[in-house]
């Protein structure tokens, strides 16, 4: 039986990369390779969905509504 051929990786799977997030570099379970999804409740509206950078939170709500990622 052959063996599969290894997954390719480019540098985004580099373990020593760091966020320019200074809060985030301080939490070894959660590098940029592992960020952890949530739901938050921000103090002006409704729950939504979130990722967790450092102390910080990327509200998804807010990034589809700005329109900042593309895609199907």
């Amino acid at each position: 039986m052959n063996d599969p051929s290894p997954l390719q990786t480019d540098e985004t799977h580099d373990a020593t990369r760091q966020s320019w997030v200074g809060s985030a570099r301080s939490h070894p379970a959660f590098p940029l390779q592992n960020l952890p999804l949530g739901v938050f409740s921000p103090a002006w509206g409704e729950r939504r969905g979130g990722i967790a950078i450092g102390d910080d939170i990327l509200d998804l709500h807010a990034v589809a509504a700005l329109r900042l990622f593309s895609g199907p």
